[in-house]
């Protein structure tokens, strides 16, 4: 099948899809050509916007009846150059399906499409007393179909481990044109090739996810947070190593140097006085076992940083 020019190709999907899915105005093109990388932005011939999930098949027949580059893009906030787009290509963007489509409590299974915010889920799970731990530092502006592609983790890495240890199940379309439903709301599911596994941080190059089975876990019941400011960063990365050798489990460990924290300080107003001078800050979070022991190590915790600290600071939460 011969190449189709860009005009060619915006009448053939303007015969195929409805006109509210593409887009194709030099605002929208300029806002999906980069993300968060530094990678140097490059505008696409349109976006195509699903708001079904066949549509996402349908689309990536063309481009390989075509041979049309195809960029799946989830909200733009990766920082790996992944949803940047080549000159010559089309933008598949999954931010309109996004929906919670089901929050199985008996199971503890929470189905939903691509494009919801991750931080929607664990608001979807509060009533229910649930909870997906993971938590990449753009929680509250990613979509959880990112997450998936990319095996996002965050700070609750240290205990919970990366978005794949909480994926059961995908439903999507192979880079072919294919349809494919992977694993199930079951935990135990080892038969046959890891195919799950393997699209996992893909990043699109596999398929194209359309519905994701998440499994989710109860809610700890209290959390503690422990700060630490250091004048020095082997003092910080000290302590750190001590506390993950000890007996404790911290639920997450976050380590930031002074540009990093004067940057987070110029932006937001931050809850306690911090030391922005310090050339290292430690956060510590705990949720094992009840207030009272929690109490007990936090200060476990505050012992160990206190030889090397200049400043420690404990908050529930």
């Amino acid at each position: 099948m011969p190449r189709l020019n860009s005009d060619q190709l915006i009448q053939r999907l303007c015969a195929t899809f409805p006109s509210e899915c593409i887009l194709k105005s030099k605002d929208y093109l300029e806002k999906v050509s980069s993300d968060y990388s530094s990678e140097p932005p490059q505008a696409p011939i349109a976006v195509i916007r699903p708001t079904h999930a066949h549509q996402i098949q349908t689309l990536l027949q063309l481009a390989n009846q075509y041979h049309i580059p195809l960029v799946p893009r989830g909200r733009g906030t990766g920082k790996a150059g992944g949803a940047i787009p080549l000159s010559y290509s089309l933008v598949l963007d999954l931010s309109a399906l996004d929906r919670i489509l089901d929050v199985d409590t008996q199971n503890r299974v929470l189905v939903t499409e691509p494009g919801v915010i991750t931080d929607q889920i664990n608001k979807a799970l509060s009533s229910y007393q649930l909870w997906y731990p993971p938590d990449p530092a753009s929680v509250s502006i990613c979509s959880i179909g990112g997450n998936v592609a990319t095996n996002a983790g965050g700070p609750r890495t240290l205990k919970y481990g990366v978005t794949g240890h909480y994926v059961l199940g995908l439903e999507g379309v192979y880079a072919n044109g294919t349809p494919f439903q992977l694993g199930g709301a079951l935990y135990k599911n080892v038969a046959g090739y890891d195919m799950l596994r393997l699209l996992i941080g893909s990043e699109g190059t596999l398929g194209v996810i359309s519905k994701i089975l998440l499994k989710v876990v109860p809610k700890p019941l209290h959390r503690i947070l422990i700060w630490s400011c250091f004048t020095r960063i082997e003092d910080a990365i000290r302590v750190l190593e001590t506390v993950c050798r000890s007996h404790l489990l911290p639920s997450a460990a976050e380590f930031m140097d002074k540009t990093c924290i004067q940057a987070v300080a110029q932006h937001y107003s931050l809850p306690i006085s911090l030391d922005l001078n310090a050339q290292a800050h430690l956060l510590f979070e705990l949720d094992h076992g009840d207030n009272s022991q929690l109490i007990q190590d936090a200060h476990h915790i505050q012992k160990i940083s206190k030889p090397y600290t200049r400043m420690v600071y404990i908050a529930k939460r």
